[in-house]
């Protein structure tokens, strides 16, 4: 379980997902285009993994791409259409709910986008026999 705005959750995984998309629609080769989703319990986060099968994310790029209007491909401006907050919006929602994000290329070719996100603390509800303890 975490403490997160289902909303600000929403705009998170639909910024990823759409960035996945696109990238894989530009590829020319017949490889299968796949999204995998990945979510694992940590001591005390919980890590979700999102991984496509794309072009990937240049090296270079790779430190910059949170960052506000950061481009990665600047010659394809105008076919992608994209403005340039999306990843930076996913971060500063990850980042105001106490987690990180960081972008890194797969194994075997893609992009693979992590987030980390505190677990929630159990919420403890005092019982009966716990309201008097001056017996």
């Amino acid at each position: 379980m975490i403490a997160a705005d289902p909303d600000k959750l929403s705009r998170v995984f639909t910024n990823i997902l759409n960035n996945c998309v696109k990238y894989m629609g530009q590829q020319t080769e017949t490889r299968m285009k796949e999204i995998v989703v990945k979510v694992k319990e940590l001591e005390q986060d919980v890590l979700i993994v999102i991984e496509d099968t794309g072009p990937g994310i240049d090296e270079d790029a790779l430190p910059h791409i949170f960052e506000r209007f950061y481009r990665a491909e600047q010659s394809r401006n105008s076919e992608t259409g994209g403005s340039g907050l999306g990843l930076a919006i996913v971060k500063q929602i990850i980042e105001g709910h106490g987690g990180m994000v960081w972008a890194e290329n797969a194994e075997q070719g893609g992009a693979r986008f992590c987030l980390k996100l505190p677990k929630s603390m159990p919420v403890k509800t005092v019982g009966d026999h716990e309201e008097n303890f001056n017996h």
